[in-house]
This record gives structure tokens, C-alpha cells and sequence, in this order.
């Protein structure tokens, strides 16, 4: 499945510490088997990431592009910012 207009996400549980927090994908989906095309869907929690490929607890995806707004925001605030090559740092 392809995932474009993503950003990350978080579960925002305050008093968790960064090594227990979840991470999520948002974006649109493609060659889903139970949504359609363009669909904005959120992830299930990061297991893993291998270049552009993310493995979540049940799924695994293949990033397209991130969202303009997401990649704006990591500028703004001194975080990773994802190009194609590098997209994701968990």
C-alpha cells in the first residue's frame, strides 16, 4: 500500500516517556483492500521503518510524498525534515 500526504503522529499521553510513546502515520492511502483510493487513514502503531518502507502492527507502507503543511512544521520547529531518501526518524 502506498501512503501519501502523511505526516507523523503521536498518541500526545502526557507524563509517557519518549521511549514509550506510539507513533502513527496519517495520510491518504492507496491499494488499500478495504478503502478507497485517497482515503485519510491513521495507522496503527510503528514497528518499524526501512528506507521509504514503515511496518505498522499491521500493515505495511510504502511513502509517497508527506504532506506540504507537515514538512513546513518540522522546518519551523527543528525537526527531521523528510525528503524521499530520508522520509522518517522514529
Amino acid at each position: 500500500m502506498m501512503l501519501t500526504d502523511w505526516s507523523a503522529v503521536g498518541d500526545e499521553q502526557l507524563y509517557t516517556p519518549p521511549e514509550l510513546q506510539r507513533r502513527q502515520l496519517t495520510g491518504r492511502v492507496f491499494g488499500h483492500p478495504t478503502r478507497p483510493g485517497g482515503s485519510r487513514i491513521r495507522t496503527s502503531n510503528i514497528v518499524s521503518i526501512t528506507g521509504r518502507e514503515v511496518t505498522t502492527q499491521n500493515s505495511v507502507y510504502i511513502l509517497g510524498n508527506p504532506s506540504a503543511d507537515y514538512v513546513e512544521w518540522c522546518r519551523e520547529t527543528g525537526c527531521h525534515v523528510p525528503t524521499l531518501d530520508d522520509p522518517i526518524k522514529v
